[in-house]
């Protein structure tokens, strides 16, 4: 039998994992284009969102970027249709426990 409160059996855990993962194969890609998230801004709305936006200078980026995802979707070893899957159900747990009060 597992052990329930083992950090493994954690979604938060996976998702939290997956995501320092995916960071590490961005990184590289993103550092070839000199690029990284540029311009992050604390939301008028809710001071605990912070809003990433690309400069001009990361806009013009956008031609050489437009291989990126394809690099991503490759590492994880998952076609297109799976991977928007995915991150439908990922952005749906998250809305779901952003509407959550525990």
């Amino acid at each position: 039998m597992q052990d329930p409160l083992k950090l493994d059996v954690f979604i938060c855990f996976a998702v939290y994992t997956a995501s320092h993962a995916l960071n590490r194969v961005y990184k590289p890609l993103l550092d070839t284009l000199g690029l990284t998230y540029i311009r992050r801004e604390r939301s008028r709305e809710d001071e605990r969102v912070v809003v990433i936006r690309l400069s001009e200078a990361g806009i013009r980026l956008k031609e050489k970027a437009i291989g990126i995802p394809g690099c991503i979707a490759e590492a994880s070893g998952r076609d297109a249709a799976d991977l928007t899957r995915l991150r439908a159900e990922i952005v749906a747990l998250r809305e779901a426990l952003n509407g959550s009060v525990v």
